[in-house]
């Protein structure tokens, strides 16, 4: 099936429905643009259909996966649709991440002689620090956290404008959580909000 001819098809003309939804002919994430060329007006139904077109034409990149996964939150849908855009969130959180894509056979190999050489104990990551620090680099180890920076916010200096207009700056935003008791969570949701706190008296938090 020509996937791309039929994309194509469905983005060529604006839908004269009631209801329409903006959608970016060349994905964002491709690098198309909010420019009015790259925009066509969709149906809803078009809308989810135009995502998993695209989830056909280009089934590796994980941006698109995840939007189709998406397509379906706060929207009626059908089952099938439910357990495609299911299976879609599915591929793509196998795609990115890290355990996958090591050789599972090379994982047990590892683990069966770090623990060979520490018998006598039930719990092999208990009685292995060896095995502790092989873990530990396994997992470090095309880490996403590691390989796209920016999306680790928590781990850069930061800047809290409190709301009596003092100004603190902090290493990370752990100090600020533990310094002024704020719960972690919070603070990431806060980060990754751009909002502040009138609870703990913080009208913004930014990065440095």
């Amino acid at each position: 099936m020509n996937y791309e001819r039929i994309y194509d098809t469905l983005t060529s003309k604006d839908s004269q429905s009631e209801y329409t939804e903006e959608h970016h002919i060349i994905p964002k994430c491709m690098g198309g643009t909010d420019d009015k060329g790259n925009l066509v007006k969709l149906t809803a139904r078009e809308h989810y259909i135009a995502h998993k077109l695209l989830t056909k034409i280009y089934p590796d990149n994980l941006r698109l996966l995840r939007a189709h996964s998406m397509m379906t939150v706060g929207r009626t849908v059908t089952s099938l649709q439910y357990e495609d855009a299911k299976k879609s969130r599915s591929k793509a959180m196998n795609l990115d991440n890290p355990v996958h894509k090591m050789s599972r056979e090379h994982v047990i190999e590892n683990i069966r002689n770090l623990a060979h050489k520490n018998k006598g104990d039930n719990n092999i990551m208990r009685r292995s620090s060896e095995l502790r620090e092989y873990h530990s680099q396994r997992m470090k180890k095309d880490n996403p956290m590691t390989k796209y920076p920016e999306r680790n916010r928590t781990a850069k200096p930061i800047e809290v404008l409190y709301e009596d207009g003092t100004i603190e700056n902090y290493e990370y935003a752990k100090a600020l959580s533990i310094e002024r008791n704020i719960p972690y969570p919070t603070v990431k949701w806060m980060l990754r909000e751009g909002k502040g706190s009138a609870k703990h008296k913080i009208r913004t938090i930014k990065q440095r």
